[in-house]
């Protein structure tokens, strides 16, 4: 038996890369995780919609929290945002419980809140 090891052995592995929102990879993730049937999927654009109509200091606020790793204060903040945005709460609060933290800082700032942070 002989080993090719050292011997010039070359392997190509090819992965496909793609850009993908912030909004796109949290639903692939419910996609792999089985997100549950009861919750309801928001409709294009409304997700977005939602995001920009939260005053601006609850947006840095949101922010903050993600990128301190501070589950239970974004739990918190999301509380009240349940009334009046209930997709965004949902959203947010199912990638809370998930620790993607990098999702939710990512969504409110495409969403434009995160850009008046200052």
């Amino acid at each position: 038996m002989r080993s090719t090891l050292g011997q010039g052995s070359c392997f190509h592995l090819s992965v496909p890369l793609s850009h993908a929102t912030a909004q796109e990879l949290a639903d692939a993730l419910d996609r792999r995780r089985g997100a549950p049937a009861a919750e309801r999927k928001p409709e294009p654009g409304e997700l977005d919609q939602e995001l920009t109509r939260l005053p601006p200091e609850l947006c840095r606020s949101l922010v903050a929290a993600a990128r301190r790793l501070d589950k239970n204060s974004l739990l918190e903040l999301l509380e009240p945002v349940a009334q009046s945005a209930p997709g965004v709460a949902r959203r947010l609060k199912g990638l809370a419980e998930r620790y993607r933290f990098d999702l939710i800082e990512e969504l409110v700032a495409q969403a434009g809140a995160g850009e008046r942070q200052g």
